[in-house]
């Protein structure tokens, strides 16, 4: 990691690079290598003409580190709210089971019923209904009543 922040710089102007080095070494020892990584990375980023100073790179992975335990603690405490959240539904679940055997299987043949009545076509008889009239039952069924006194032509 130091042997690429010290290669990143073109003009690498330190007075005595191997106190640097030694004591980057020594900031860096103090953090876990993917907030090491994270605080060189913004450093250089922050200072791109220049190579950063020890204190630029401690205050990053810092930073780097108080975003993750803030983020660390949020997630522990959603975890607690929803563990605790989960246990008060299973307690309430095991107090408010009152119904009977028979209740529940009335009330599962209604919803299969409902189920299978929505899902089933309603479908008419097979048989054939249809048959043809002769004009004589045509004219029964059909006849022409007497004109009412209000439907004679003009």
């Amino acid at each position: 990691m130091i042997d690429r922040l010290m290669g990143s710089y073109p003009s690498l102007v330190v007075h005595d690079p191997k106190t640097f080095i030694a004591e980057l070494v020594v900031v860096l020892m103090r953090y876990p290598p993917s907030v090491s990584e994270y605080g060189m990375t913004a450093a250089r980023r922050a200072s791109p003409q220049y190579i950063p100073s020890i204190s630029q790179i401690e205050e990053a992975c810092e930073s780097y580190l108080k975003d993750q335990t803030r983020v660390s603690a949020y997630a522990a405490d959603w975890q607690d709210r929803a563990n605790t959240q989960l246990e008060q539904r299973e307690q309430y679940e095991r107090e408010n089971t009152t119904e009977s055997a028979e209740y529940r299987r009335k009330a599962a043949e209604r919803i299969l019923a409902d189920y299978k009545s929505k899902t089933t076509p309603e479908t008419k008889s097979q048989l054939q209904t249809w048959q043809r009239l002769s004009n004589d039952e045509l004219m029964a069924k059909y006849a022409k009543t007497d004109p009412s006194p209000n439907d004679e032509p003009s």
